[in-house]
């Protein structure tokens, strides 16, 4: 989003304070989930259990208090 359209020219030290942070998700058990993101082993000890995953990331504004953008994608794609 370019700053001109945000609500108003929040910065610290005339910078954008963005944070961005991410997380696995356990999913529905569902054809459409496990197609999508794919099933991984979560079973320990011998014992296995498959189990649909994924991955979401979020940008956030700081000080306008707002997302920019949240991305799902599958967890084997790797944070960083």
């Amino acid at each position: 989003m370019p700053v001109g359209s945000l609500p108003d020219n929040r910065h610290w030290q005339g910078h954008r304070v963005l944070a961005v942070d991410g997380s696995t998700l356990k999913l529905p058990a569902s054809k459409e989930c496990t197609e999508e993101f794919g099933e991984y082993d979560m079973g320990r000890g011998g014992h296995s259990r498959k189990t649909c995953m994924g991955r979401i990331s979020m940008c956030y504004d700081v000080l306008h208090k707002m997302v920019l953008d949240d991305t799902p994608d599958n967890k084997s794609v790797q944070e960083g």
